[in-house]
């Protein structure tokens, strides 16, 4: 029984290594049918070596899963023939019991070797046609095959794709398949065989261990997921590295995760309205007639100025960048860096809220007016959408870039920003072709990398106004510093040590990812200011959402525990007649229409947020965050509760109260703001699709 083991536990190595050859032959002819091979050879050549590693560890960690079942089972036969003791039973029937077990044993492999052999191989051959159809691996849109209608798919594939001939290529493989299967079993003796009880213990952790490390296909943090697959300029580079079988589990969980699935009913339901003339009349737009918004449309002032002078335009989202912090910044416990000498030259509103917990959901606020379940991994993310930032920035005659110092792997964002009508998508794989050394941690680059190239972004493109909207990253767990940065003091201050609720060097680096982010962010500010562009380029600086994690906080501390800085830097020919007040409350929803107003002269929109600098809009203004906690001058409500609060102590703090017919108009005030935005996406939606009624 035990030179069983080792035999089937060679057959199961050897599997291995034949369907990874069956993976690399799809690469390659994914690459001689797809990619630019000329090109590649000319200026991605170290890429292109890359993407047979990345490809190696994405099938490994295929793989592996895969094979799960005959290795388990292998390894309890094993278990079993040790703790048999022959003395105990008859040795005929010690040995016609582990007869039975090796036969059930051979036929369970040999059967479940071909079945996954077709199972892989058929998910591949769709990928790779899959991909000449969307420009794309598998995604969510895959599903369309099966929601189209069987009838319809079918005479598409008969008529699109080599039906006859790729049936013929797979029954000779597959037999071809089924012959390798039957030569590995028919080998009486394996290439290695131990038969002390030591040694077996040692083969069978070695096996698990080895399983293990390739299932995760990593020796870093996190193991090998989407984000790895993002490594290269190359879109075709990047793209070939995946497998058809990981790309479909990638789909299969963003279905799952798909909650934009909403008819028009629910989403009425959901908000209290019986009709969208409901929803208009508490947000109080009755004239507006169009069936898609209840939002009116206004008009930033003529501005001569502007119409010769139109400004870059750069907004940069700052990983977890908490406004707690800032008020424990000293040179003791030195947060800010350099940014600190930066801050007397920009309008700071320390309290500034995401509608939504989470950076994908930032992100989408800004790309698209999004403020509902994100739609950049949903069955949607294909779809470009009328709300679109670049789309209407485009209009205006700017040139349009994502950039971040992470890869846009991650959520799919990549591809997302090209459909919202980006033109440049730049991430870390990017960036690291302009420097010839760059340092990374787990998610990216350090973000100094990022602001050198929007610096040379905005330099290079000094004569064409530049829309950038830039994403941070080093200031996310796991928090790592660059080797060659020196830290400014970080002395915790009693308190906020009180406060601290984790090991106290995590904290630290917390601190010290917070303190570089600031730093990094201030030299660029400096740097922007110091050069010939800074007259004419407006940034605007904001967190993506609060850091919470590791410190405590009162409950009734709304403002510390949510909240993110909100910062302007205007050039002063820009910043003619603003009215500040930068104790007021504002919100993501506020950024775009105030970025309208100090960049675009007469310039047309929909009114679904406020301009900041306008003090009309002060009274009745309001921000929403977590999807429900709704504030303004009178107080805080809960949409979905009746906790009702009052400003307290000095307007940092809450305290419970009735709810005052003040709050009330907020609650339905900000409750049509929310149906407003989500229905816009709804009603956009529904016009590239018949799915949602």
């Amino acid at each position: 029984m035990i030179p069983h083991f080792y035999k089937r536990l060679s057959e199961c190595i050897k599997i291995y290594l034949l369907l990874l050859s069956v993976f690399l032959l799809f690469r390659l002819l994914f690459l001689c049918t797809y990619g630019n091979l000329t090109e590649i050879f000319q200026n991605f050549k170290v890429d292109f070596l890359k993407t047979f590693w990345v490809g190696f560890r994405c099938d490994t960690v295929v793989l592996c899963f895969a094979l799960t079942p005959p290795l388990l089972l292998n390894i309890f036969s094993l278990l079993c023939a040790l703790c048999v003791n022959p003395l105990q039973l008859n040795r005929a029937v010690s040995f016609k019991i582990q007869a039975k077990i090796n036969r059930f044993l051979h036929f369970f492999d040999k059967f479940y070797y071909i079945i996954l052999f077709v199972i892989l191989f058929l998910i591949n051959v769709v990928d790779h046609f899959y991909y000449r159809n969307f420009q794309a691996r598998f995604d969510s849109r895959v599903f369309g095959i099966v929601e189209d209608g069987t009838k319809e798919v079918m005479a598409s594939v008969w008529a699109d794709y080599p039906v006859v001939i790729l049936t013929l290529v797979f029954v000779l493989t597959l037999l071809v398949w089924i012959k390798l299967v039957n030569k590995l079993q028919s080998k009486e003796k394996t290439w290695f065989c131990f038969h002390r009880l030591s040694a077996h213990i040692i083969v069978v952790v070695l096996s698990i261990a080895l399983w293990f490390l390739g299932a995760r296909s990593s020796f870093s943090t996190f193991p090998f997921q989407k984000n790895d697959l993002v490594f290269s300029v190359n879109l075709h580079l990047n793209d070939a590295a995946a497998n058809g079988v990981f790309k479909l589990k990638e789909a299969i969980s963003e279905r799952l995760n798909d909650s934009f699935r909403l008819s028009a009913k629910s989403l009425f339901s959901a908000h209290g309205f019986a009709s969208l003339e409901d929803a208009k009349r508490d947000w109080d737009s009755s004239i507006v007639t169009d069936s898609s918004t209840i939002f009116e449309r206004t008009t930033t002032s003529q501005n001569p100025f502007l119409e010769n002078n139109p400004p870059h335009i750069v907004l940069i989202l700052m990983e977890g960048w908490s406004s707690d912090f800032f008020q424990y910044h000293s040179s003791s416990f030195n947060l800010l860096g350099s940014l600190k000498e930066e801050l007397p030259y920009l309008i700071f509103y320390p309290f500034c809220f995401p509608v939504n917990y989470g950076t994908i959901s930032a992100m989408e606020t800004f790309f698209t007016n999004n403020v509902g379940p994100p739609l950049s991994m949903s069955k949607y993310a294909h779809l470009p959408l009328k709300n679109s930032t670049a789309l209407a920035l485009k209009e205006k005659g700017y040139e349009t870039s994502y950039y971040t110092a992470g890869y846009t792997g991650w959520r799919n964002v990549g591809n997302y920003c090209r459909t919202q009508g980006f033109d440049h998508v730049c991430d870390a794989a990017y960036i690291k072709t302009l420097f010839s050394k760059t340092e990374e941690a787990d998610w990216g680059v350090f973000d100094q990398y990022m602001y050198d190239a929007i610096f040379q972004k905005l330099q290079d493109k000094k004569n064409q106004p530049q829309f950038l909207i830039c994403m941070t990253i080093t200031n996310h767990s796991p928090h790592k510093i660059p080797k060659n940065y020196t830290s400014y003091p970080l002395h915790f201050p009693e308190t906020l040590h009180s406060r601290i609720t984790k090991d106290l060097q995590q904290t630290l680096s917390t601190m010290q990812t917070f303190q570089y982010a600031n730093d990094c962010l201030g030299k660029f500010l400096n740097a922007l200011r110091h050069s010939n562009i800074g007259e004419n380029t407006i940034v605007v600086i904001t967190g993506d959402h609060a850091m919470t994690g590791g410190f405590s906080y009162k409950d009734t501390a709304l403002l510390y525990c949510w909240a993110v800085p909100l910062a302007f830097y205007v050039p002063e020919s820009y910043a003619q007649q603003l009215c500040i007040d930068t104790s007021r409350l504002v919100s993501h929803k506020d950024i775009l229409p105030t970025i309208y107003h100090l960049a675009f002269s007469n310039y047309s929109y929909r009114a679904t947020g406020d301009n900041i600098f306008d003090t009309a809009t002060a009274k009745n203004a309001f921000v929403m965050t977590q999807s429900a906690w709704v504030m303004g001058k009178a107080g805080v409500i809960h949409l979905h509760s009746n906790q009702s609060y009052n400003w307290h102590n000095g307007g940092f703090y809450l305290q419970p109260v009735e709810r005052t017919p003040e709050l009330e108009f907020l609650r339905k005030k900000a409750n049509a703001w929310y149906f407003g935005m989500k229905w816009q996406v709804y009603t956009d939606i529904r016009e590239h699709t018949k799915e949602l009624k």
